[in-house]
């Protein structure tokens, strides 16, 4: 995920074209991805793995549709929908009209570094919908720090159902009380050819740009911002005898404090929804040592209840050579706090060779390591929640007891 990109043709190939057609395979196409991936047994085998679970799943729609037929596999999901529908208008009803606005920071797109982008949402509850105007974001960048409409939506969406009162089954019937604005050409609905290969990075902070804005709504079932990022980093290694391994890692930090408890600490968060790579998988795949994997004492917020801590991890370099890059935000602007509560520490990035730390760039390409050179990547934690002096003492003693603050 290179993060100087300047055309979404750069990332990869984008043809219309068919992996399967008519029950077989293209193997034209296949042998085309096969040549021009840096490890094609891992990724076509994932790929095919993908496939296989697609057919499972159809599998699975024609018993059904046997077993009912089609008329009434479209009367019950119509029925689906509907009612989800309705849930959806039944909570946001419950919710007080008015117009809530909030506005969060991407630091940069990896190109222009000294411009940060503006997540700005306006959003609108009347009744039993809600309209977001999305029209205050920056315009589309330079980066591939851009956004399509659809993953903002995603943001927008999930906001609002994370805001309800109860839950209920997520569906597009969910989607049709809400509305969204985003003007063609801005950071959020980005007109093509933009690079929008890290439009991850948007959809986080929009979604706590949307928190911030419906806190102020429903302020007892939102909580401060998480880390909103992804911590994106890749080690190409070169052996030797130039063989090479490439190891891609996504990393996390703390969620946001809520208004009844703390925030949790390293939990994948908000629009992510990975998990971490296990060490000894790592050591005995690539010629790479993680020398250090810990929680991040004082990253959270303070509050009355305290920010998720983030996370420190670092990786050592085995191999003679190694190709770094890395795609990752919140070094500058900090997961904010809520009714009082502190903002959470930005992240860090240090590369440490022959026993000397030298910060890094969090969006660099290609960085030249040696063996013997260590990457530290320090991540966010989330904000705080409420007047720190209110927080009870048994849990300050305990944050002290457990090393978090």
């Amino acid at each position: 995920m290179p993060p100087r990109r300047s055309r979404s043709s750069r990332r990869g190939c984008a043809s219309p074209v068919k992996l399967i057609e008519k029950g077989v395979r293209n193997e034209g196409v296949w042998a085309m991805i096969r040549q021009n991936i840096r490890k094609p047994d891992l990724l076509l085998g994932d790929l095919q793995s993908q496939i296989a679970s697609l057919e499972v799943g159809a599998a699975a729609l024609r018993r059904l549709a046997t077993r009912y037929g089609a008329d009434g596999m479209i009367e019950a999901g119509a029925r689906i929908l509907d009612m989800s529908e309705a849930a959806m208008r039944a909570a946001i009803g419950r919710m007080p009209d008015g117009t809530y606005e909030f506005t969060d920071w991407l630091d940069d797109d990896g190109i222009d570094l000294d411009k940060p982008i503006r997540l700005h949402v306006a959003v609108t509850i009347a009744g039993e919908s809600i309209s977001v105007d999305m029209s205050g974001c920056s315009p589309q960048v330079q980066g591939p720090t851009n956004a399509t409409l659809a993953s903002s939506n995603a943001a927008v969406m999930f906001a609002v159902m994370c805001a309800c009162d109860e839950p209920f089954a997520a569906n597009a019937g969910c989607y049709r009380p809400i509305s969204t604005f985003a003007p063609e050409g801005s950071v959020v609905n980005a007109r093509h050819p933009a690079p929008v290969v890290h439009r991850i990075a948007v959809t986080h902070r929009l979604l706590n740009a949307m928190f911030g804005a419906l806190h102020q709504a429903v302020p007892d079932r939102i909580p401060a911002a998480y880390y909103g990022n992804s911590y994106v980093c890749t080690f190409q290694t070169v052996a030797a005898d130039a063989r090479r391994e490439v190891l891609v890692e996504i990393e996390i930090g703390g969620t946001g404090a809520h208004p009844k408890k703390d925030g949790v600490n390293a939990l994948s968060s908000g629009m992510h929804n990975n998990s971490n790579i296990p060490i000894e998988m790592i050591e005995a795949q690539a010629p790479l040592t993680i020398t250090r994997y810990e929680l991040l004492a004082g990253s959270g917020g303070v509050g009355m209840r305290r920010g998720g801590l983030g996370l420190a991890r670092e990786w050592r370099i085995d191999s003679p050579r190694c190709f770094f890059t890395a795609n990752m935000d919140r070094f500058v602007h900090a997961p904010y706090g809520l009714a009082g509560g502190g903002p959470a520490a930005v992240g860090r990035l240090v590369l440490v060779r022959d026993g000397i730390e030298s910060p890094m760039p969090p969006k660099s390409d290609n960085v030249p390591l040696q063996q013997g050179d260590r990457i530290r990547l320090e991540t966010s934690g989330g904000g705080g929640f409420g007047d720190p002096a209110q927080r009870a003492p048994e849990a300050a003693a305990r944050d002290r007891q457990l090393g978090y603050v």
